[in-house]
């Protein structure tokens, strides 16, 4: 039997549309004028991939796999394409051609913006909590 412990990639990415809409709800309720757009993505997916690589750190002293990190995209563009399509849909009555145009652009983008947030984040990330954690380590011994 394999004692490895593995890391679960899909529960992490639960995280990011549990911030996604905490955020919403934040911005709507305090800052109803305000339309983040692709920077609120960016700050969600910051925010996320921050804690994310946090726990992955202290459970998994390494970076992750190229696996692990494809799985993470693929979830977050999945979550993101779920958040995308509901704020498309409580836009009202619209024809369906524009409807799935903004959907088709939007995930595009957040596809775009997720891939490179989550390749070059959380590689920064997990390098500077795994460094943290070794000169934690030095100054104990």
């Amino acid at each position: 039997m394999n004692n490895v412990k593995t890391p679960k990639i899909f529960l992490y990415s639960i995280l990011f549309p549990i911030i996604w809409i905490a955020f919403a709800l934040i911005i709507t309720n305090f800052l109803p004028s305000v339309q983040l757009g692709a920077a609120g993505l960016v700050i969600v997916l910051y925010v996320t991939i921050t804690l994310i690589c946090l726990h992955f750190t202290k459970s998994y002293p390494r970076q992750f796999t190229k696996s692990e990190k494809i799985r993470l995209t693929t979830y977050f563009i999945l979550w993101a394409s779920l958040c995308e399509s509901l704020v498309v849909l409580s836009l009202g009555e619209m024809e369906l051609n524009k409807l799935f145009f903004i959907l088709g652009v939007t995930v595009i983008v957040d596809a775009l913006l997720i891939s490179l947030g989550v390749h070059f984040i959380s590689k920064r990330m997990i390098k500077m909590f795994l460094n943290q954690s070794m000169k934690a380590v030095n100054k104990t011994e």
